[in-house]
């Protein structure tokens, strides 16, 4: 036991947290919900914090773990530069470690005045299709009082979902009579807009069904293989069908 507290007084020693138990208004911190389009993509959720608590704010060290890590990872932490401060971040990539930001700046220190603070913005990166859940549990949370905010306060886990297929690195060539490429409108992994004019409509479904022995003969198949079974055929010209916006 005294050398699990020495070493908690380390840890605050390093942000300049104290924490003392004390009565402090609850205060709510929000991650939101997080979607990766494609495997090897990258989406952000921002943590929030609902309003200053009376006492001013004196900082946090909360804890991040990926409940399934097989299918995403923390990518990057970025700190809200308007509040400058201390910050400490588990080494990149992770599934499990702490984000920390310490007041030294106090920035935060006008009675409560301050809502909907943007601390942190965390990035996402897809492993594999599928969802998780970002747990976040508060370890560290004080005002500027050195109460801790702990007991009165609450943390969301944001559910993280990666869909789609792996976003490739292989580019397409313009169709024949095009000199624009296809393009991935919408970061899944695969060309939807053949002709490249920024939509996705029934002249797109018509150069396919025009061209498609030539996409299979001279494209990246899995750039134009909208039902996922590996092939270029009419089940393609189908599903492109239903994309059109």
């Amino acid at each position: 036991m005294k050398q699990n507290n020495h070493d908690i007084r380390i840890i605050l020693s390093f942000l300049g947290l104290v924490v003392l138990v004390a009565a402090v208004s609850a205060t709510q911190f929000t991650i939101s919900n997080i979607r990766v389009d494609a495997v090897g993509g990258t989406a952000t959720g921002e943590l929030r914090m609902d309003r200053a608590p009376p006492a001013g704010f004196s900082g946090y060290i909360i804890n991040l773990t990926v409940a399934n890590p097989s299918v995403a990872e923390i990518s990057a932490v970025t700190y809200n530069p308007d509040l400058g401060g201390l910050r400490e971040t588990t080494p990149r990539p992770f599934t499990g470690g702490h984000i920390g930001w310490a007041d030294t700046d106090e920035v935060l220190q006008a009675q409560g005045s301050e809502t909907n603070v943007l601390l942190a913005t965390i990035t996402m990166k897809g492993r594999s299709p599928g969802s998780t859940t970002l747990n976040a549990v508060m370890t560290m949370v004080s005002d500027d009082k050195g109460g801790n905010m702990i007991p009165s306060s609450t943390i969301s886990s944001p559910a993280v979902t990666v869909g789609g297929q792996p976003v490739s690195t292989v580019t397409p060539i313009p169709l024949p009579d095009s000199t624009v490429r296809p393009s991935d409108r919408d970061g899944d992994g695969l060309c939807e807009d053949l002709n490249g004019d920024g939509t996705v409509n029934y002249s797109d479904v018509s150069l396919y069904f025009n061209n498609w022995h030539w996409i299979e003969n001279n494209e990246p198949v899995a750039l134009f293989d909208y039902d996922h079974n590996g092939a270029i055929d009419f089940g393609d010209i189908i599903a492109l069908n239903q994309m059109r916006g």
